[in-house]
């Protein structure tokens, strides 16, 4: 088949990592794959070095794709006159598209191909009434979780299918044999936004690096990712002053050798939809703390692989990133739940339903 999908911008986010991974596998397994992308990084505020890095990975994996002049993302009109061309051109047999723009653009395009729609969230950043007309011509929605799946039936009437997220093989790893290391490296990984909560991770770092050094112990916190909150979240590290215990690292392509590193990952966030860091961190068998919101609890099972506390809940947030890190048999047995946790969330897996949805599209067309 050849699969033509509709992205925000090349940036360092869940659904534009899954769609990398994704149509890298679809080509592996002989499929034409070109990803239309609404924007440059900078164009939409996003940092540009993980744009070349992540452009660099599609060329290598045999992914074609272009990149849309601002001005096409900003009005739909054009933006569905430059798609509608991208199709055609392409030739594609099947339209998937992961942002409520790109389905503005769809409606105004007169475009026939069959079309999909994944939304990637429990929350909406568009006006829940367009999916009446979004009805009109999305043939299938995915939903990528159980929290996602709920939200999408409050408002859609098209069909829905799930397929849950999937991670590729370069994160798999065999259980931990071994406890938390005497100082811990705690890790989150996520762009530096609101929903992000990371002002909660903060302050649950004030408090949970006092219980550590009451022990003895030297934590080291970091946050893999950027975006428009790094100012603020600075000025706060600085006032809990943890400059020497909190470092925001920036955009990273080195995701896989973080985790590998890590004692723990941690996510802090308000709102999700189904986070591919956990389930990258549960494949690696990494012991997760993570707040009870979206499809967190769909990877981490509380006391099981790790910890699930309540949103915007610091003093729960650090008493249960101590408590992953305290005994030794306990986190073992959370690694080992961990990677057996992650086997539902392949990325062979998430390719293949893909795939078998696009060709019963294609068939009933």
């Amino acid at each position: 088949m050849r699969i033509l999908s509709v992205l925000a911008s090349p940036a360092a986010g869940g659904a534009e990592i899954l769609v990398r991974n994704m149509t890298r596998e679809m080509v592996r397994q002989g499929h034409d794959c070109h990803i239309v992308f609404m924007s440059s990084a900078a164009g939409v505020g996003n940092p540009a070095d993980f744009e070349v890095e992540l452009l660099a990975t599609l060329d290598a994996g045999g992914v074609t794709y272009e990149v849309m002049a601002p001005r096409d993302f900003r009005n739909p009109l054009a933006g569905a006159t430059r798609l509608r061309r991208s199709v055609r051109q392409f030739g594609a047999d099947i339209l998937h598209i992961h942002l409520a723009r790109g389905l503005l653009c769809r409606a105004f395009s007169g475009l026939r191909v069959p079309t999909v729609y994944t939304h990637h969230n429990v929350t909406a950043n568009f006006p829940p009434i367009l999916f009446k007309l979004f009805d009109r011509f999305v043939d299938a929605y995915v939903a990528i979780g159980d929290a996602c799946r709920d939200f999408l039936k409050a408002h859609v009437r098209g069909p829905m299918t799930m397929i849950r997220n999937g991670v590729p093989a370069d994160f798999e790893a065999s259980p931990r044999d071994r406890g938390p290391a005497v100082n811990p490296f705690i890790l989150s990984v996520g762009n530096l936004t609101p929903k992000k909560d990371y002002g909660n991770l903060i302050e649950a770092a004030a408090i949970a690096t006092g219980l550590f050094e009451s022990a003895g112990r030297q934590p080291r916190f970091a946050v893999a990712g950027e975006g428009e909150e790094r100012a603020r979240l600075k000025t706060l590290i600085a006032e809990r002053r943890l400059d020497s215990r909190f470092e925001l690292l920036g955009a990273r392509g080195d995701i896989a050798e973080l985790m590998s590193a890590a004692d723990l990952l941690v996510n802090s966030s308000e709102h999700e939809g189904l986070p591919i860091t956990l389930i990258e961190a549960a494949m690696s068998g990494v012991p997760i703390v993570a707040t009870d919101v979206g499809g967190n609890g769909e990877v981490v099972g509380d006391g099981i692989n790790g910890f699930l506390v309540p949103p915007s809940d610091p003093e729960a947030l650090a008493r249960r990133i101590v408590d992953a890190l305290t005994e030794d048999e306990q986190y073992e047995r959370f690694s080992a739940a961990a990677v057996e946790r992650s086997r539902a969330f392949t990325m062979e897996a998430c390719a293949s339903a893909h795939l078998s949805l696009y060709s019963d599209i294609v068939a009933r067309r």
